[in-house]
Order: structure tokens, then sequence, then C-alpha cells
């Protein structure tokens, strides 16, 4: 997985690169690496809605744990992964952020 970020990169953007690393990860992609996953939740971590997969979990390894426990097949680990991003990804606008 190419992870193509900048310093100019919207908050939106960074979230949904680290959905896609979680994603690729759960579903048998090795190609994610730790420095992007690492650097993202550094960049990330303060952040409200974050998931707390994210939080608890400072490398790929650790999230491997969490993920293969969690379920048996890939569109489940998918679900879970999308679910728990979305109060970040679609916030509602009743709450303040």
């Amino acid at each position: 997985m190419v992870v193509k970020r900048n310093k100019e990169s919207s908050l939106r953007d960074k979230t949904k690169l680290l959905q896609s690393i979680l994603i690729s990860r759960a579903t048998g992609g090795l190609d994610a690496k730790d420095d992007d996953y690492e650097g993202l939740r550094k960049e990330l971590l303060n952040q409200k809605f974050l998931p707390e997969m994210v939080k608890v979990n400072r490398d790929l390894s650790q999230f491997w744990s969490l993920i293969k426990r969690h379920s048996d097949t890939y569109q489940e680990r998918r679900e879970f992964i999308w679910s728990e991003f979305s109060p970040m990804l679609n916030p509602d606008p009743s709450l303040e952020i």
C-alpha cells in the first residue's frame, strides 16, 4: 500500500487513510506499513471520535491481535472498522466536534 500524505492533508483524508490501512491489514493485506499507521495514529490521537481500537493499539501487530479475535470473516471485519470510524467520518451535525 502506497501512502500519500502531507501536512496539508485534511483531517478527513488522514482518517480515511488510517481506516484503509486497518481494513487492508484486517483482510489479509500485508502491504500496510507500521510507520504509516503509527504516524497517522500519532497525528489523530487527540481527536474526540478516534476509535478506541486505534487509541489502544500502538502498531499493526497489536491491531491484528484484536481484529483476528473479533471476527473470522473479512466482511465482518470491514463492517466493524467502518462502524468504528463512522462517528469521525460521518459526524452527527447535532454534536459538537
